[in-house]
């Protein structure tokens, strides 16, 4: 498996906070892990407290795996829902919506999550499952919103240089982790951005957000068997890495903890 130690750590930080957020009055919930058929490692807790799931698929997926074309993997995350092969954002924002159901992806330094809420009722349940695994599986990165998108990131990282607190956190990270990946910016710089194309989005989005790469999280009323069938769904729709290099650049990337700044 592709995750490091840190990922793994996060992993199980995210059970408590997902857990405190649907239930912290319920006392003894039991963490049980799995693997689903194409050895994707599962996380779930039976929560019966309120009618909702909330899934979580965390990625190795984060900044650090940037390279030089730093903001790439903020801009990926930021893009996954704008389209699929068979749906238009628009379709997919009203079908999430029409079923009650929040989506969300996010990178961070050392991973990123895609994530769904929704209720359990079958009808409204089985729908957002199918559109998130779609988001998953095929999405598109349709042209014209990877410019709308990669523009207004410009304007907003040439906003935040002119903001103090943001200068003074750049600065911080720049500090404290010198010329490790982690000192980079999230949302990358302006010269990085502008020379990100949709092919090297989708590139990110081929290698990246894998099978190979993930892990899931699950927490919500559901039964075993109904966790195990969600599992396995979401698993399948996950492709296989296009980047045979894939394991490459992590070891490339030592934790900023054994480095010296």
């Amino acid at each position: 498996m592709l995750i490091n130690k840190k990922l793994y750590k996060f992993i199980i930080f995210s059970f408590f906070i997902l857990i405190f957020m649907i239930s912290k009055a319920e006392a003894n919930m039991e963490i049980k892990k799995f693997l689903t058929k194409n050895k994707v490692e599962v996380f779930y807790v039976n929560s019966s407290t309120i009618p909702m799931v909330d899934i979580q698929v965390i990625f190795d997926a984060g900044s650090n795996k940037d390279n030089k074309l730093n903001g790439l993997s903020n801009l990926t995350h930021g893009l996954i829902n704008e389209g699929t092969k068979n749906k238009k954002y628009d379709e997919i924002s009203y079908e999430l919506e029409s079923n009650g159901a929040i989506f969300s992806a996010s990178s961070y330094k050392d991973k990123s999550i895609i994530s769904l809420r929704s209720l359990t009722q079958e009808n409204y349940f089985k729908n957002s499952v199918k559109i998130f695994a779609e988001i998953l599986s095929s999405a598109n990165f349709p042209k014209e919103q990877f410019e709308i998108q990669k523009n207004q990131l410009i304007s907003f990282i040439k906003e935040g240089a002119t903001d103090p607190s943001d200068v003074s956190i750049n600065l911080f990270y720049k500090s404290l982790y010198g010329k490790h990946p982690y000192a980079n910016p999230n949302e990358g710089y302006v010269s990085s951005i502008e020379r990100i194309s949709r092919k090297d989005v989708m590139n990110f989005y081929n290698s990246y957000i894998t099978r190979q790469n993930a892990k899931i999280v699950i927490v919500g009323s559901l039964k075993f068997e109904e966790i195990k069938k969600l599992a396995e769904k979401i698993s399948i729709s996950l492709k296989s890495s296009t980047n045979k290099n894939n394991q490459i650049h992590k070891s490339e990337i030592e934790s900023p903890s054994k480095k010296n700044f």
